[in-house]
């Protein structure tokens, strides 16, 4: 009777780690934070990185003279994405991987 228990709870374990680590992060003291830019960088309109950089459906490109507001971080599996407010106003995202750094 043991060994079935332990067939029984072996599966939900790995569920239960699996699904641990897909969950993100959301950092709410964004007050604090601020975005440096390095570069070139896509803002782009949700908080899902497109599949190949650049994504053909950026809003804004940003250079190192930009400066924007942090409204956002969300960490992910793999990446940081960082919701910004643009100066006019708009608000989009923007991801690890390009030329950022989050202060």
């Amino acid at each position: 009777m043991n060994s079935h228990r332990i067939a029984l709870v072996a599966p939900l374990a790995t569920a239960l780690t699996l699904s641990l680590g897909m969950t993100s992060c959301h950092s709410s003291d964004t007050e604090k934070r601020s975005l440096a830019i390095t570069g070139a960088v896509h803002v782009y309109p949700n908080e899902v990185p497109p599949v190949v950089y650049p994504g053909p459906d950026f809003i804004e490109v940003l250079g190192p003279k930009d400066q924007v507001e942090v409204r956002q971080v969300v960490y992910k599996n793999g990446y940081m994405a960082v919701r910004v407010k643009l100066k006019d106003g708009r608000e989009g995202w923007v991801f690890s991987g390009e030329s950022i750094e989050l202060k």
